[in-house]
């Protein structure tokens, strides 16, 4: 026992979008669905099993297809994007009030996330009234010059916001 093993009936497959890497990995359920949670969240640390990563700027990392485990630190954390079923559903009901659609771009660290942000509000301050928010049918582009993530989609994510810059609406 590692301190990492996780009980089958709550294995989550998840990725984590830091300001320089994505990461993919399987994580407790249990213990981090706080982290899937707009009020109350707790995005500050997950720990992943089976994890990967890749660098999503400019950064050359030794290749590795695979680690066991990986602990990501929340200070860093862009967003965290539910992978399959389990963890789709549950952040979808634990962030059920959260309803009305605002097309808008995020700017978060080196990141632009674009597409329909789920807010209580019915504008794009509704964005400002939280610590993190959830946004459906993005794109996530990494800015920085030779980026190795650009046209990324996703159909969920949570997005911290500690890391947001600014949000501007579009049409």
């Amino acid at each position: 026992m590692t301190g990492f093993d996780i009980p089958e009936k709550s294995k989550w497959t998840v990725q984590l979008l830091t300001r320089e890497y994505l990461i993919e990995g399987i994580i407790d359920g249990n213990k981090y669905k706080l982290g899937f949670q707009l009020f109350m969240g707790d995005t500050n640390l997950y720990a992943l099993n089976n994890a990967s990563f890749r660098p999503t700027g400019n950064l050359s990392v030794p290749a590795r297809s695979q680690v066991p485990w990986t602990v990501v630190y929340g200070s860093e954390l862009i967003g965290v994007i539910p992978k399959d079923e389990a963890s789709t559903a549950y952040a979808i009901k634990a962030n059920s009030t959260f309803t009305n659609p605002v097309p808008a771009e995020i700017f978060a660290g080196p990141y632009s996330i674009k597409g329909t942000m789920l807010t209580q509000l019915k504008d794009i301050l509704g964005l400002a009234s939280s610590t993190i928010f959830a946004a459906r049918d993005v794109e996530i582009n990494c800015l920085l010059p030779h980026a190795q993530l650009t046209g990324f989609k996703v159909p969920y994510i949570l997005v911290t916001g500690r890391n947001v810059q600014m949000a501007t609406p579009y049409a």
